[in-house]
């Protein structure tokens, strides 16, 4: 397993481990969850890995690591005095603070940081706790309430509906939450716009066959005489899904071809690894170059190194100059080091290539969509229909399914 995927792993297993029940919301339309989180096949719901998952073990309930722990340095009851360093397991009197951050962290004013893309959490791994369910506000303080989204740092339940009990009700239809919290219709009554009804005169044949007033002329999740569910990219419209506004439809997908690197700027014409679609033109994602027809992460490229063109011979690339060693925790890729976790062309590991449409974000190719309807951050159509942030590129809004915006 690649470093990167080890760290997300330990970061999520620790979190189970402290509250199981914790990681419990559900899956995307897609059967997925943010992160690491997985979803279950029977109840539809995220959750956790159990238990710590190496290079952590568990000291006192907790999961730790002792190759970078001071207070745990080689063991759980091993303790480095007089503020050594723990590295690699062993105490160590280095004053370079910097000098053993883990891959994807930047050093800033002497200290391993997330460099203003999200919070260090558990030492390891930077995570938008501004936006992410499963940190919201805080560090491995997830959403519990089923159907939430993260806003602002707090958790909130999206438009039209509300937290009643533990979950976000629709109170237009909910006959146990109808109108308001606990407000429960009388046995044999539904619930209509929010008023409990002998009958529905939304959906009277009951097409969804659970007893729900539906509106399927405008109800995404059960639209038209099928109770369709409509894609992201869809909105009900008159009872039958359709592109959401500013959407067109790509074959059997609706999009945005200002910003969908798989149809960029016309149905079917896809940008190439590294690129991302601004306008309508493919152009190179946030920390990448263009060299020639392709894009390069210049701050690591041994045949680029800092300007294309500029090769390091026997030498490899590190911020963008000629170095004799890797950097901590940097793979080797064909006798250079690269940086995995940030190289679309060997994201976590050499040869990993991300796929058009995809970003490598803190060692992991991650999916972009376009952030449909929405000129700026929060878009629901990332955390509703996608289970992702919501970033920008050159000012326009993208989503993507990470644990924070890329570069």
């Amino acid at each position: 397993m690649h470093h990167s995927a080890c760290v997300a792993l330990l970061v999520f297993a620790c979190l189970s481990a402290c509250n199981p029940e914790q990681s419990n919301f559900p899956c995307d339309y897609e059967g997925r969850c943010p992160g690491t989180l997985r979803c279950h096949a029977e109840t539809g719901t995220c959750f956790a890995v159990v238990g710590c998952v190496a290079p952590l073990v568990e000291c006192d309930g907790a999961c730790v690591d002792i190759a970078r722990d001071a207070s745990h340095c080689g063991g759980c009851s091993a303790a480095c005095a007089g503020g050594l360093k723990c590295v690699l397991g062993a105490c160590t009197a280095s004053s370079a603070a910097c000098d053993f951050c883990y891959p994807g962290l930047e050093c800033v004013d002497g200290q391993c940081s997330c460099a203003g893309r999200g919070v260090l959490c558990s030492s390891v791994i930077c995570i938008d706790t501004q936006q992410s369910v499963v940190s919201c506000g805080a560090c491995l303080q997830p959403c519990t309430m089923a159907g939430a989204v993260c806003r602002s740092g707090q958790c909130a339940c999206p438009g039209g509906t509300k937290a009643c009990g533990g979950k976000c009700a629709e109170v237009a239809s909910d006959p146990n939450n109808c109108g308001d919290c606990g407000v429960a219709c009388s046995s044999g009554l539904r619930c209509e716009r929010g008023v409990c009804v002998t009958s529905c005169t939304l959906n009277p044949s009951d097409v969804c066959s659970d007893g729900r007033c539906w509106d399927l002329a405008v109800d995404s999740a059960h639209c038209g005489a099928a109770c369709a569910q409509c894609a992201p990219a869809e909105a009900c419209d008159a009872g039958r899904c359709d592109c959401r506004p500013g959407a067109v439809r790509c074959g059997a997908e609706c999009t945005d071809p200002a910003s969908d690197a798989l149809n960029c700027g016309s149905c079917g014409r896809a940008c190439g690894t590294g690129e991302a679609c601004v306008g309508g033109t493919c152009t190179c994602q946030g920390g990448l170059e263009r060299c020639g027809a392709g894009c390069v992460l210049a701050a690591s490229d041994s045949a680029n190194c800092g300007q294309c063109g500029r090769t390091c011979a026997g030498q490899s690339c590190v911020a963008g100059a000629c170095a004799p060693s890797c950097p901590l925790g940097w793979p080797t890729c064909d006798g250079g080091c690269v940086d995995g976790m940030n190289d679309p062309r060997n994201c976590g590991g050499c040869g990993t290539t991300c796929a058009p449409g995809e970003t490598c974000v803190d060692g992991s190719c991650r999916a972009e969509h376009p952030a449909l309807g929405c000129s700026s951050c929060p878009c629901d159509v990332c955390s509703d229909g996608y289970s992702a942030l919501c970033c920008t590129r050159q000012g326009v809004p993208f989503c993507i399914n990470a644990l924070r915006c890329p570069r």
